[in-house]
């Protein structure tokens, strides 16, 4: 694998990962709203968008992980 090619790849991991962050900061926040409003239907469905953007973000860096190192090898 080229160094350009690495770069790339890690650059898009970086990027993953603050997205990852965020995406923990605002479940964090959701969840927090949730304590004091148990019952509210639309913190409920911010947090079920969340998670689902969560797990997209995982198998995302897992991939390019996968593709950084597979190739290394």
């Amino acid at each position: 694998m080229e160094q350009s090619e690495k770069h790339e790849i890690l650059e898009k991991i970086n990027q993953v990962s603050l997205d990852q962050r965020d995406n923990a900061q605002n479940r964090l926040e959701v969840s927090q709203m949730l304590e004091k409003e148990p019952g509210n239907k639309e913190l409920m469905d911010k947090l079920d968008v969340l998670s689902e953007e969560n797990k997209e973000l995982f198998n995302t860096y897992a991939k390019l992980e996968s593709k950084l190192l597979g190739k290394k090898m």
